[in-house]
């Protein structure tokens, strides 16, 4: 690999980092956190807004003052649930058991400390959490690959003006490719875990596929086409990446 193609590989690795972070800190299923002050010293809270679990749903809380205690109240459920510290004393954690799959927890968390109570965070702010079933780390790893791949392979083909300029097609259909199997496969099965219908029903085709990574791989292909039979491929391949990094922050 020459320089110039090494510059541009990085130029669009980097670029699909940078989406991907902003796409991570945006989302909707970005974590709660925050920290509140017991006696001069920190306590933080990192909640997550959905989570992959197997019966119980685990809240960890770091605490820089020994003593702390708690609760977690959860709505519809009459007793609540307690805190305790773990070995090191850096945490305390409360377990919520989770009968069914997948399920919303709508919950508050109030600590103690010398007979005072303390919400988290200090407006009372209720906390919702999604739990669904654990999905294999092989398959998430195919579900980051698919997506963040065809980025990177979009944004390569588009940046391949200022390279040897005879790679865009090839480098397009392979993105082409890689939204096929996310939007076609790996995003069904996905859905098909979470929803927990495993030997248990069939789902309807909406509630296994999902519009947007659709519309991305049909993105592709119309701008497939035109990049194979537009005598200057250079524009559809900007368009292609373009609107592949708009959609990306949907899907």
């Amino acid at each position: 690999m020459n320089k110039q193609n090494l510059i541009l590989w990085s130029g669009a690795i980097f670029i699909t980092f940078l989406a991907g972070y902003l796409k991570s800190v945006t989302g909707p299923n970005f974590p709660m956190s925050g920290t509140i002050g017991i006696e001069g010293q920190r306590i933080t809270y990192h909640i997550e807004r959905k989570a992959h679990l197997k019966d119980t749903l685990r809240l960890l809380i770091r605490t820089d003052i020994s003593g702390v205690t708690g609760k977690v109240q959860v709505a519809g459920r009459d007793s609540a649930y307690q805190f305790t510290a773990t070995p090191d004393s850096q945490f305390i954690s409360a377990c919520i058991p989770v009968a069914s799959l997948p399920a919303k927890l709508l919950y508050s968390i109030i600590l103690q400390y010398h007979g005072k109570n303390y919400p988290v965070p200090y407006n009372g702010e209720q906390f919702t959490t999604l739990c669904v079933p654990k999905v294999a780390d092989s398959l998430q790893f195919v579900h980051f690959v698919t997506l963040y791949l065809g980025l990177v392979l979009t944004l390569r083909a588009a940046l391949d003006k200022f390279g040897e300029g005879k790679r865009t097609k090839k480098l397009s259909l392979f993105a082409l490719i890689c939204f096929g199997l996310y939007g076609f496969f790996v995003v069904p099965v996905i859905n098909f875990i979470e929803l927990n219908a495993i030997n248990r029903t069939v789902l309807q085709p909406q509630a296994m596929f999902y519009p947007l990574p659709l519309l991305l791989f049909f993105f592709g292909v119309a701008s497939l086409i035109a990049i194979f039979t537009m005598k200057n491929s250079e524009l559809p391949a900007w368009l292609f990446a373009a609107g592949t990094l708009l959609l990306f922050f949907f899907v």
